[in-house]
C-alpha cells in the first residue's frame, strides 16, 4: 500500500525563528533567539520540551529527520519489497537498483546532502549452513564511537619509606599507566619518572610509598 506525507508536516521550514533585529540594510542581525524553533521542535519531539540537557546527536538526528519530511518532494511513496542480492548478480548493479528505488520514496535537500547507502552482509552462524544475505540499506547518519585512550593519568604523592629524619619531603607528580593498571603499575611508573637521586632511592632502597 502507498503512504503519503504532507508538506511542512513538522513546521521546521516555515522561516522566522526569532532573528533579533530582522533584516535591515546590513543584512540579518547576528543575534539569534530560536524560541519558535525550539517550541516547534518540542511539539513533535516531546523529549526536547523544557530545558533539560540532551545529547547533541539525538537533537541533530531529530532535526534532520523532520527537515527531510518537511522538504521531501515525494508525496506518494510507492511500496517496494526489500530484496537480497541473488547468486551471480553484480553487486554494483544491485546497489544502483536499491538506491534508485529509495529515490522514488525519499527526495529532499537533506537526502542529497546527508543520506547514503550501507552494504549489509549477514552470514548464518550455524555450522554447515553457509547462508549469506546481502542487502543495501539507506542511512541518514552514522554514529561512531570515539576510541578512548588506553592510558589514564594518576596524580600521586611520593614519600620515600624509611628516609633518615623521619622521611623525605613529599613530592607530588603525575604518571600515566594502562587503563587496567593497578598499584604496582603506579609504583613502577613513579620509579621511572622520578630520578633515584631526587627521590632518595637507591637500588637497594625500599620502593616509594604512594598516596
Amino acid at each position: 500500500p502507498a503512504s503519503s506525507s504532507s508538506s511542512s508536516a513538522y513546521g521546521l521550514c516555515g522561516g522566522g525563528y526569532g532573528y533579533s533585529g530582522g533584516y535591515g540594510g546590513g543584512g540579518y542581525s547576528s543575534g539569534v533567539a530560536p524560541r519558535d524553533f525550539k517550541r516547534t521542535l518540542g511539539l513533535h519531539a516531546r523529549q526536547f520540551l523544557g530545558y533539560d540537557q540532551h545529547d547533541s546527536h539525538e537533537l541533530a538526528a531529530a532535526v534532520l529527520d523532520f527537515l527531510h519530511e518537511d522538504t521531501n518532494e515525494i508525496t506518494d511513496k510507492p511500496y517496494f519489497e526489500k530484496k537480497e542480492l541473488e547468486d551471480g548478480q553484480d553487486v554494483s548493479e544491485f546497489a544502483k537498483e536499491c538506491w534508485s528505488k529509495h529515490e522514488l520514496r525519499e527526495l529532499s535537500f537533506v537526502y542529497r546532502v546527508f543520506q547514503g547507502q550501507l552494504k549489509n552482509v549477514m552470514t548464518c552462524p550455524v555450522a554447515g549452513c553457509d547462508r549469506k544475505s546481502t542487502t543495501f540499506d539507506p542511512f541518514m547518519y552514522l554514529p561512531l564511537e570515539i576510541p578512548g585512550s588506553g592510558t589514564v593519568t594518576v596524580e600521586c604523592t611520593v614519600v620515600r619509606a624509611g628516609a633518615p629524619g623521619g622521611g623525605s619531603r613529599p613530592v607530588k607528580m603525575k604518571v600515566r599507566i594502562g587503563r587496567e593498571g593497578g598499584r604496582r603499575d603506579v609504583v613502577d611508573a613513579v620509579k621511572e619518572g622520578l630520578p633515584a637521586a631526587d627521590a632518595g632511592l637507591g637500588e637497594e632502597d625500599s620502593p616509594p610509598r604512594t598516596q
